[in-house]
């Protein structure tokens, strides 16, 4: 983590790179699994398993963009193993996409694009993300339900309530 080459205390490639895994392993946790009940949800919340959510929901997909067109084979490959998990994990059948995301990201997410359903995927949440930000998004958050799943968007309803 500790940049020699550049004087720097951290490596911001680095550091974006364990950050995104973080969030991604994170968000792939059995807390956030469509089949648990409310009440199990609301265990989880008093337990405090989702004291990271808003974070890891908000920012993953910045910190692959801070890092990915600079990552070397090995860590390139290694972003694509956990991004992976979380798409398989998180998968939403009903979610159909819509426009295409800006040029930009595409730009930005190049170095996977070996990987079409992983560099579509980012480009999608980049698009999401971009939406939401700007308060662009369709009415109680439809799209946010579509892109992440009933299993996020329950546990976001009920720590905003």
């Amino acid at each position: 983590m500790f940049g020699k080459q550049s004087n720097e205390f951290l490596n911001n490639v680095d550091g974006n790179l364990g950050i995104a895994s973080v969030c991604l392993s994170y968000l792939s946790f059995e807390c956030f699994s469509d089949a648990l009940s409310t009440e199990d949800i609301g265990s989880n919340i008093l337990s405090g398993d989702y004291v990271l959510f808003t974070y890891a929901a908000d920012e993953w997909v910045e910190h692959i963009r801070q890092c990915a067109r600079h990552l070397g084979p090995e860590p390139l490959q290694s972003l694509r193993d956990i991004l992976s998990i979380f798409a398989e994990v998180r998968e939403n059948y009903f979610f159909q996409a819509g426009a295409k995301g800006h040029h930009a990201a595409k730009a930005e997410f190049q170095p996977l694009q070996a990987w079409p359903n992983l560099y579509e995927l980012l480009i999608q949440m980049d698009s999401f993300m971009r939406k939401q930000r700007s308060d662009l998004l369709e009415q109680n958050g439809k799209y946010l339900l579509e892109v992440l799943g009933s299993s996020l968007m329950g546990v976001l309803l009920i720590l905003n309530s």
